[in-house]
């Protein structure tokens, strides 16, 4: 498995830290508890960078560990 970037604060956007993360990626995956693809779509907008994939859950069941490995198939 790869890197981590966890985002706490979006507001004023961490534009350079976000492109020093995509950067040092070689796939990017955004995992999200809604069903637009919310953070995905804010990273797009600002950097004018693409995620490859994204892994949404809007059942009101948190993601755990293990369910994220078995999306990803890892």
């Amino acid at each position: 498995v790869g890197n981590i970037l966890y985002m706490s604060e979006l507001w004023p956007f961490p534009t350079k830290a976000v492109h020093a993360a995509l950067d040092a990626a070689n796939k990017t995956v955004s995992v999200e508890v809604n069903s637009t693809a919310q953070l995905a779509t804010l990273i797009q907008a600002n950097t004018g960078r693409s995620i490859d994939g994204v892994l949404l859950r809007y059942d009101g069941h948190a993601f755990t560990p293990q369910s994220i490995l078995d999306e990803l198939k890892v």
